[in-house]
Parts: C-alpha cells; sequence; structure tokens
C-alpha cells in the first residue's frame, strides 16, 4: 500500500513537472512570439518618421512643435528613441537641428528629472543624455550629487568638453580611490592632452590608495611624450616611495621619455632603480633602460646584471638586451616552464620557477 502511494506520489511530480516545463515553454515562446511583432512594429514607425526627420532636419526651419503634436503617442515614443539614438552618431549642423528636436520632445527635461533620481540607472542615464544634447549642465549640482565614480567621471567627461580640463581631473583624482574603467579612460582621454594636468593635480598622492596612483602612473606611461619638467619631477618622487608597485609604475612611465630622447630624465639614479630591493621594480628597470642610447647606461646595466640574484631578472636583463644589443653576450638562464613577463600577469599570481637540473628547489622572495 505504501509502494502504491510512493509511486502515485512519483506519478504526479512527473505530471507536475511535465506541465510546467510546457508552461514555461509555452510562455517563453508567446514573449518571443510578441518582442518580435513589437520590435516589427517599432521598425515601421521608424521607417516612416526618419524620411520626415531628415528632411526637416537638412531644412533651415525644421519647425519640429507642429509636427510632433500631429503624431500618435506612440509615434512620439519611437521617435525619442531614434532621436536619442541619432544624437550618439551625427554631426554638424544636422547634429543642432536633431538636438533642437530633442528638446520639443522635451528630452532635456526628461534628462534632468533623472539626475535627480534616486535610482544609479536613471541618475547616469539623466546624465549621458545632457551630455549628448550639449545641454547646460550646471556642474556645481551634478558634483554635488554625484554619489559614484561613474557619475563623476561623467561629468568630467562634460567638463573636459567644456575646456575645463583641470577641474575634471581633480574631480576625478580628488577621492583618492580607484578609478573604474570609464572614469580611467576619461582621465586618459584629458591627460594624453596635456600630461602636466594631472600633475597640478596630485599634491596630496601620498595619501591616495596605492592603485589609483599606479593607475595614474599607467596613463603617464601611454601618452606622447611632452617635455614637461613637472612630470618628470614627479616620477623622480615616485621612484623612492614606499611602495614596490608604486616604484615600478614609475619606472614604466619612463617608456615615453625614453622613446623619444633615447635616454633618461636629468638626476634620475639609475644605480637605485636598477639596484631596488623589489625583483618588480628591477625587471621593469631592465626593460625600460635598456632601450637607453647612451653607453655608459648599457655597461652600468651589464655589470648589474652580472650581480642579478634573481632568475626573473637575468631573464629580462638577457632578453632585453639582446633585443636591443645583440653584440651583448649575456645568456638568460634555462627555463623548464613556460614563463610570463611580470608587467603581463599580476605579480603574486607568477609562476614558481622549476629548479634547473641539478639544483635543489628554492623559492625567490617576492617584494
Amino acid at each position: 500500500m505504501i509502494e502504491g502511494a510512493v509511486a502515485d506520489a512519483y506519478r504526479l511530480f512527473a505530471v507536475l513537472s511535465a506541465a510546467g516545463l510546457v508552461t514555461t515553454g509555452t510562455l517563453l515562446v508567446a514573449i518571443s512570439v510578441t518582442r518580435h511583432y513589437r520590435d516589427r512594429y517599432v521598425e515601421s514607425v521608424i521607417g516612416d518618421l526618419r524620411p520626415e526627420i531628415v528632411a526637416r532636419a537638412t531644412s533651415d526651419d525644421p519647425e519640429w512643435v507642429p509636427w510632433i503634436t500631429e503624431l500618435s503617442f506612440v509615434e512620439r515614443y519611437v521617435l525619442r528613441r531614434e532621436t536619442r539614438k541619432q544624437l550618439e552618431s551625427v554631426s554638424g549642423a544636422y547634429r543642432e537641428n536633431i538636438s533642437t528636436l530633442a528638446v520639443a520632445l522635451d528630452i532635456d527635461t526628461r534628462a534632468r528629472r533623472q539626475l535627480a533620481s534616486d535610482n544609479e540607472t536613471h541618475r547616469h542615464r539623466g546624465l549621458v543624455t545632457l551630455l549628448l544634447l550639449d545641454a547646460r549642465l550646471d556642474v556645481d549640482r551634478g558634483i554635488a550629487t554625484a554619489e559614484t565614480q561613474y557619475e563623476r567621471a561623467i561629468i568630467a567627461r562634460h567638463m573636459q568638453d567644456s575646456g575645463d580640463r583641470s577641474r575634471a581631473v581633480e574631480l576625478l583624482v580628488e577621492p583618492g580611490e580607484p578609478l573604474p574603467g570609464f572614469a580611467l579612460y576619461t582621465l586618459y582621454r584629458i591627460v594624453r592632452q596635456n600630461p602636466a594636468t594631472l600633475i597640478r593635480e596630485t599634491p596630496a598622492w601620498k595619501s591616495w590608495d596605492t592603485t589609483l596612483v599606479v593607475q595614474l602612473l599607467s596613463i603617464l606611461r601611454r601618452v606622447e611624450w611632452v617635455e614637461t619638467p613637472e612630470v618628470t619631477s614627479w616620477l623622480r618622487v615616485c621612484l623612492s616611495a614606499d611602495s614596490p608597485a608604486i616604484r615600478a609604475g614609475a619606472v614604466n612611465a619612463l617608456e615615453p621619455y625614453i622613446s623619444a630622447t633615447g635616454s633618461v630624465p636629468p638626476r634620475l639614479d639609475i644605480d637605485s632603480v636598477l639596484l631596488d630591493p623589489s625583483i618588480r621594480v628591477r625587471a621593469a628597470a631592465f626593460r625600460q633602460l635598456s632601450d637607453v642610447d647612451d653607453l655608459r647606461t648599457q655597461e652600468l646595466i651589464r655589470s648589474i646584471a652580472d650581480r642579478e640574484p634573481s632568475k626573473i631578472g637575468r631573464h629580462v636583463v638577457a632578453t632585453e638586451l639582446d633585443r636591443n644589443h645583440p653584440e651583448t653576450d649575456i645568456q638568460p638562464p634555462r627555463w623548464s616552464i613556460n614563463w610570463r613577463a611580470p608587467w603581463d600577469l599580476e605579480w603574486e599570481n607568477q609562476p614558481l620557477l622549476a629548479p634547473e637540473e641539478g639544483e635543489a628547489e628554492r623559492r625567490e622572495v617576492r617584494i
């Protein structure tokens, strides 16, 4: 009797499961079909509206308001979507007329309401829309209401376009916290125009998060070198920082200077960089300074390489000198595993070196 009840329960469970799967499948199909027809309808509406948009946007007097009042609710909804989409891709006089269409559709008013929203996504969308419209954005109000680094980056992008680059940099770095991708790219766009803009806003960098300082140094590494004493002075200070990550970042940030001049900045203590207690700094120094044309620097690198205690260091210096100065006779150590350079991976994730034949296993201390 118990066995029969259990069997009935299993059959009921199977029937309910099958019914659930059928119901779920039916709902998914219904949603898919509904979205398909909705998208087709939207495309058909856009197809009807676009010729009129182009005709009016290319005329001297678009007369948007009378036309908009003749449209249905759905057509105005679709028109708002299409207007915002066009603002992202058009330019010139055509864009100016599309901006007036956006104002006629109250897109700017809606964006300002979104800017005051408690919803983070709505605030982001409002900020971006105002930037697309080139609408007057109350910068002070925007800064006061910004709650995330992403929002600060959006405002900084607007300030950059309006020419207030120094204040935009200050807005991004002032919290002293690591920057998310969009904010970092925004800062890069500003700094590549004038690297000294960044340096003027960094008097308090010693109190910042180490990651932020390394991010700023990585930006300097990727911008074209412009003769700016402020930059070289700051790099010399960073080379004496307590953090090995900052010192290594400062060494790598010398790359544009070395590429442009074939030398190192004046008053740079090459010996102390090549003899740094951290292997990650020494490896970066071997990598960057091997591009220096000065014979004294090359000889110094070779003499220090002879005393380099780390296999990683010896490998880097041998590889780089062989690439830049094939006449060198420094041979890299043999490796029994594939090794990647320390700037390709987080240092803590570097693979351990396998011992050479006949040598006891020895772990290097990585600072």
